[in-house]
C-alpha cells in the first residue's frame, strides 16, 4: 500500500506547470522483501522518468522500519474476547507503526482496531462513536485477562 500524504507544489496555480513538487510517500507491506523490491522498482522508474523528462527527481528516505507483526497467540485472544462479548470482528493486515512497533521490539504484541465511520482512518474526518470506543476497551480488557490466565 502506498499513500501520498502531503504535496507542496510551486507555483501552486491553475494552468501552470510546476517548477517544483515535494511530496511525502508512505509505502507499506507486511513483507520486508516485497517492500525493498517495491522501493527498488520505484527508484528505477523515477530514474527513467527523470531522464525522459529532463527533470531532477530526488528520493530521500525519512524513516524505514522493519515490519512488526502481531503475535498469533495475541490475535487469537482478541478473537476469543470478541466472541465472548458477541462482537463482530475481522482480521486486518497491518504493518504496525504506532506504539505497537516499539512494543514489538520488547515482546509479543497485537492490535485492536475499532470501526471508524465510513471506514475513514488517519483522517481529520475520522469518527468512532463512544459506544464503539467502549466496546474496543472491553475487548482490550478481556484480551488482557485471557492472556494473563495463559501465563
Amino acid at each position: 500500500m502506498a499513500t501520498v500524504g502531503r504535496m507542496k507544489v510551486s507555483p501552486n496555480a491553475p494552468n501552470t506547470i510546476p517548477a517544483f513538487v515535494e511530496m511525502s510517500l508512505d509505502i507499506r507491506d507486511l513483507n520486508d522483501q516485497k517492500l525493498d523490491d517495491l522501493i527498488e522498482s520505484l527508484k528505477s522508474d523515477l530514474e527513467s522518468i527523470a531522464a525522459t523528462t529532463q527533470t531532477q527527481i530526488d528520493l530521500e528516505p525519512i524513516l524505514q522500519n522493519k515490519s512488526a507483526l502481531a503475535s498469533p497467540a495475541i490475535q487469537m485472544a482478541i478473537v476469543q474476547a470478541c466472541q465472548d462479548l458477541e462482537l463482530s470482528y475481522l482480521h486486518l493486515p497491518s504493518r504496525a507503526g504506532h506504539d505497537a512497533q516499539e512494543m514489538a521490539k520488547l515482546t509479543d504484541m497485537g492490535m485492536i482496531f475499532v470501526p471508524s465511520q465510513n471506514g475513514l482512518s488517519h483522517s481529520e474526518l475520522e469518527y468512532t462513536s463512544p459506544e464503539q470506543c467502549i466496546q474496543g476497551a472491553n475487548v482490550l480488557l478481556h484480551t488482557l485477562l485471557k492472556l494473563d490466565r495463559q501465563i
